[in-house]
């Protein structure tokens, strides 16, 4: 059976699920996220629509993505339209804030690697993961 990671991408940082779970296929995979999406954006869920799951196989290429707006269920007595319009406001915002991201840790990587050319130790890490 096929192991899936999956990946959470907040308005802050990236939580990577290392264990991962052992699931039939890919649609099992699409409704475990489902579920996870659903619990996590409860009573929250303007603040985490713009939260996402990236779904990684075993290799660690990502199968889908899982946008949080999309499992809205405080979303679910709007018309399409406007509803359409809320999940692409949530997805232009979740582009933001990861670009925000990189760049901040592009940022971290950068003071490390001037430091270390100026001979000086240096030990740059983000979310207790190493970066240089």
């Amino acid at each position: 059976m096929p192991h899936y990671h999956f990946h959470l991408w907040t308005s802050e940082s990236e939580v990577l699920d290392r264990d991962g779970t052992t699931l039939p296929d890919d649609d099992a995979a699409r409704v475990h996220a489902k579920q996870v999406a659903c619990e996590l954006i409860k009573s929250k869920e303007p603040q985490r629509r713009i939260w996402r799951l990236d779904v990684a196989d075993e290799q660690g290429a990502t199968r889908f993505q899982l946008a949080f707006s999309a499992v809205d269920e405080s979303l679910d007595h709007l018309d399409p339209s406007t509803r359409e319009l809320v999940e692409r406001s949530a997805a232009a915002r979740a582009a933001l804030m990861q670009t925000i991201l990189e760049s901040r840790f592009l940022v971290i990587k950068a003071r490390a690697m001037n430091r270390r050319a100026l001979g000086r130790p240096y030990l740059a890490a983000t979310d207790g993961r190493r970066v240089l």
